[in-house]
């Protein structure tokens, strides 16, 4: 039980850290892709910023939990080897 805990604390400080790195998903997140994936989504019609904002929150959101998965396996691995 508390290996547990431990892990998902280990998890959301590594998730923290990676987001605290990557920073603000305006700076690294190209416009044409997020407007593309947003006509995708919404079709064709005039999106609103907060339609826009929504999928940029969407994209770094799952960037940043696979970035946080990667780190946690390796990291988990790494701890297993001793």
């Amino acid at each position: 039980m508390v290996i547990r805990v431990l892990k998902g604390i280990l998890f959301l400080i590594i998730m923290l850290v990676s987001g605290r790195t990557l920073g603000d998903p305006n700076t690294w997140l190209n416009n044409k892709f997020t407007f593309w994936l947003v006509e995708l989504t919404y079709g064709n019609r005039e999106p609103g910023i907060e339609k826009i904002e929504d999928i940029i929150f969407y994209i770094s959101l799952v960037i940043h939990i696979s970035i946080s998965t990667i780190i946690y396996f390796i990291i988990i691995k790494l701890i297993r080897r001793k």
